[in-house]
C-alpha cells in the first residue's frame, strides 16, 4: 500500500468522527487496526489509540463525549502527519541472529575468542619448540662432524 492510500484511509476515519451516528465500537477497531498497520505495533500512537478508544466507553455526559471526539480528531490529524512525513511502517527485516538469545551469542563469542587465543598460544609454543629442536639438531650435526673428523685423524695417524 502506498503512503497516499494510507493518508486517504486515515482522513476518512477522521471525517467519520464528525458523523453524529458513528458506531464508536467499529470506528475504534478500524482505527486501532490501521494505526497499528500504518505506524507500527507498539508505537506511541498505537498505545495512545488504545487509551483513547477506552475513554469512549467510560464517558458520562455529552460534554465529555464531545471532548473525547475532539481529542480523537486532533490525534488522527497527528497520525496523518506522521504517515505523510515518515511513510508507512515496515517491519524490520530479520536476520539469522534475530531469534537467538543475546546471552547465547555472547557466550559463544567469548568461547570462540578464548579458543582462538589458546590456539595461537599453542601454535606459538610449537613454533618455538620446533626452532629449538632445529637449532639443537644443527649443533649436534656440527658436533657429530667434529667427532668424525677426530676419529678419522686418529685412525689415519701413524
Amino acid at each position: 500500500m502506498k503512503k497516499e492510500e494510507a493518508v486517504k484511509i486515515m482522513i476518512d476515519l477522521q471525517n467519520q468522527l464528525s458523523n453524529s451516528g458513528i458506531n464508536m465500537g467499529n470506528w475504534s477497531k478500524n482505527s486501532e487496526y490501521y494505526i497499528k498497520k500504518f505506524i507500527g505495533d507498539g508505537s506511541p500512537q498505537h498505545v495512545r489509540i488504545l487509551h483513547l478508544t477506552r475513554d469512549f466507553t467510560i464517558y458520562t455526559d455529552q460534554h465529555t463525549y464531545k471532548t473525547n471526539i475532539a481529542t480523537m480528531a486532533e490525534f488522527m490529524k497527528d497520525c496523518i502527519g506522521i504517515i505523510f512525513i515518515n511513510g508507512i511502517y515496515k517491519d524490520p527485516k530479520k536476520n539469522f541472529l534475530y531469534d537467538i538469545d543475546n546471552k547465547w551469542i555472547a557466550g559463544t563469542l567469548i568461547t570462540i575468542i578464548i579458543s582462538l587465543l589458546t590456539l595461537a598460544f599453542y601454535l606459538g609454543e610449537q613454533k618455538n619448540e620446533t626452532a629449538n629442536v632445529n637449532k639443537a639438531n644443527e649443533e649436534l650435526k656440527k658436533e657429530n662432524q667434529i667427532l668424525k673428523e677426530r676419529i678419522n685423524k686418529l685412525i689415519h695417524t701413524p
